[in-house]
C-alpha cells in the first residue's frame, strides 16, 4: 500500500518471531510426546491458545497500522475480527 505511514515491516518482524516461537513450542511438544510424557497434551493445548494469541497480536498491529494510515474502514474491520478472535479464545479457555 502506498498510503502515508503504512509500513508492514513491524508486522513482518512480529510474524517471524512468532513463527520461531511456535516452531520451538511444538518441537518441544513433539519430543515430549515421543518420550511418553503426559504433560505433552497439556502443552499442546496451550500451544493452540498461543497460536490464537499470536494471531490476535498480528491483528492488533495490523489495525493500528491502518489507523495510523487513516484507513478507518480497514481499522474498524480489523478490530471487529480481533473481537471475534478474542471471544473464540475466551470460549476455548472457559467454555464448555
Amino acid at each position: 500500500m502506498k498510503e502515508n505511514g503504512f509500513s508492514i515491516r513491524p508486522l513482518i518482524v512480529l510474524h517471524g518471531v512468532l513463527w520461531y516461537l511456535f516452531l520451538c513450542w511444538f518441537l518441544l511438544v513433539t519430543v515430549l510426546c515421543l518420550t511418553g510424557e503426559r504433560v505433552a497434551g497439556e502443552l499442546a493445548y496451550w500451544g493452540i491458545i498461543l497460536i490464537l494469541a499470536g494471531t490476535a497480536a498480528r491483528l492488533f498491529l495490523t489495525a493500528e497500522l491502518f489507523r495510523r494510515s487513516a484507513l478507518y474502514r480497514y481499522w474498524l474491520l480489523s478490530y471487529m475480527v480481533l473481537l471475534i478472535l478474542l471471544s473464540t479464545i475466551i470460549l476455548k479457555l472457559w467454555g464448555t
